[in-house]
């Protein structure tokens, strides 16, 4: 009889697995997974060249991985149960009940690349330069990261960084700022990046090493446009227990933006806005801050001061531009995520008495980060 249960239990195991993958094969597929925020892989094409050298069958698994029913089911009981484990990781994720953290922690030093490209790029021009090294959620709350990461390692980076900046380059130490507000709300509990708050914590000192009084807080009348984020941690890991995050729209009297123009690779231009609440209906929200990324935007205010700024940033800055927007008449934005865009062929960059840098830590370790400066 025990042989019996064994053999029937194997049958039907075996039976559950070859019904999976027929049901997978042959149901509607899905190109996106909403849920996941990101694209799914596709039966692969026939190729007798991939065959031959194993990437058609890794092709063959993504496809399956990405789409066996009840893919998403799957990894939020993953999730759940990951959880309780010690370090409790989950697609490099750490994950606890009440913050999601990045788990793919790379305490080496930020490279020398990049520090080469900035310096080489601020020697050339008449400009003032700034940089403001952004940290990541994981940074400012190493203490909710498992025991054997180094508690200071994201501080360390930045400092060791800023220490291969040229002199005249003029930091802004946004770790420590960031640290001293770690109760407040200042980063999202889904997500890697600062909230709104969190920018306006960096701005007030930022902006006085730019030469501006900051607007005070109690000036601004904040909107709660949702309460509905879910962040790039969520997308990877599934894992419902923190709580969905706010996104907030701060406005105040001396914000008067006139015109915000995007200009994409062959410099087509088209209109924006600063906050563009479309995206709410997206699945990535955090858009709602001047939209999507393109390599260039030129914003044109009313104050009165024939001040220009250049930003150069990653994602962090989308929503740390709209304080800066009070203190300048023009702003020009150049996103380094597209390296091929010539920006020093359209833009006089002698033309900009300020130039400031603003980037996540955790996307200056990579060396391509600053690729856009070698024009």
């Amino acid at each position: 009889m025990k042989e019996f249960r064994k053999k029937f239990s194997a049958v039907l195991v075996m039976f559950l697995l070859i019904f999976m993958l027929l049901y997978t094969l042959f149901r509607e597929k899905g190109e996106i997974s909403f849920q996941e925020n990101r694209s799914l892989a596709q039966f692969p094409k026939f190729n007798i060249s991939e065959i031959l050298n194993g990437k058609y069958s890794l092709d063959i698994i993504d496809f399956f991985s990405d789409q066996i029913a009840g893919r998403s089911k799957f990894m939020k009981i993953y999730s759940d149960i990951s959880a309780g484990n010690i370090e409790s990781k989950v697609n490099g994720v750490f994950v606890n009940d009440n913050m999601l953290l990045n788990g793919n922690i790379n305490t080496s030093d930020i490279s020398d690349t990049v520090a080469e490209k900035i310096n080489s790029f601020a020697e050339k021009y008449n400009s003032s330069f700034y940089f403001i090294a952004v940290p990541s959620s994981d940074g400012i709350y190493s203490n909710l990261l498992p025991e054997y990461i180094p508690s200071d390692f994201q501080s360390e980076q930045i400092q060791n960084f800023y220490n291969k900046l040229n002199p005249e380059i003029r930091k802004i130490n946004a770790f420590n700022i960031l640290k001293n507000f770690s109760d407040d709300y200042i980063y999202y509990r889904t997500d890697t990046k600062w909230t709104a708050y969190g920018a306006y914590c960096v701005y007030r000192t930022a902006i006085q090493k730019l030469g501006f009084i900051p607007v005070a807080y109690d000036k601004f009348t904040i909107e709660h446009i949702t309460s509905e984020f879910k962040g790039n941690l969520y997308n990877r890991t599934l894992y419902e227990m923190p709580k969905n995050d706010f996104i907030d729209l701060y406005y105040s009297d001396s914000i008067n933006i006139q015109s915000i123009t995007a200009y994409n690779q062959n410099l087509s231009e088209s209109l924006r806005v600063l906050y563009d609440k479309s995206f709410l209906n997206s699945k990535y929200m955090y858009d709602i801050y001047l939209g999507e990324n393109v390599p260039a935007l030129k914003i044109k205010t009313g104050v009165n001061n024939n001040k220009k700024l250049m930003v150069i940033k990653d994602s962090y800055a989308d929503c740390f531009i709209p304080f800066l927007t009070q203190h300048y008449s023009e702003i020009t934005v150049i996103s380094v995520d597209f390296p091929d865009f010539r920006f020093t062929d359209y833009f006089n960059i002698n033309g900009y008495e300020q130039i400031i840098f603003v980037c996540g830590a955790e996307n200056l370790l990579n060396p391509d980060i600053m690729n856009i400066l070698d024009h």
